[in-house]
C-alpha cells in the first residue's frame, strides 16, 4: 500500500503491515428500505486499527503505530437484482463516507491529531 502523510514524516512510500482492528463501535446504525434498494446509515463510528509500518528509508524496520477514526459517518446504498440464473444480486449503488478526526500515534512522531481537510 502507498500513502503520503502530510506530517512531519515526509513524503514518500510507506508500507503497513499486521495491521487489526482492535475497537469498533457503531452506536448508531439504521436500514432504510429505499425504492432504489436498501440503504445502510451508520453515524458516531469509532474505528481504532493497530499496526506496524515502514518507509522506503527504513523498511527492515517496523514500526508500531495506533491509528484512531472518530466521528465517522457512512451511508451505503445497496442495489439487488438478479443475474441470469435467477441468482440474487447485491451491488453498492452509491458509499459516502465522512470522517471527523484521524489520530495517529507512532513511537517516532508521538500523538497528531488531524482533520481529514489535512490528509487531502
Amino acid at each position: 500500500m502507498k500513502i503520503n502523510l502530510p506530517m512531519h514524516l515526509g513524503i514518500g512510500k510507506y508500507e503497513f503491515v499486521r495491521m487489526a482492528i482492535t475497537k469498533l463501535l457503531l452506536p448508531r446504525s439504521q436500514i432504510f428500505a429505499m425504492p432504489e434498494g436498501p440503504k445502510l446509515f451508520l453515524s458516531d463510528v469509532l474505528i481504532h486499527i493497530n499496526g506496524k509500518w515502514s518507509d522506503d528509508k527504513n523498511n527492515k524496520e517496523h514500526i508500531p503505530f495506533d491509528l484512531r477514526l472518530d466521528g465517522m459517518t457512512v451511508t451505503v446504498t445497496f442495489y439487488l437484482g438478479k443475474n441470469d440464473k435467477s441468482h440474487i444480486t447485491i451491488s453498492v449503488a452509491s458509499c459516502n463516507i465522512h470522517i471527523d478526526h484521524v489520530n495517529i500515534f507512532s513511537s517516532i512522531n508521538q500523538s497528531q491529531r488531524l482533520s481529514l481537510s489535512d490528509l487531502v
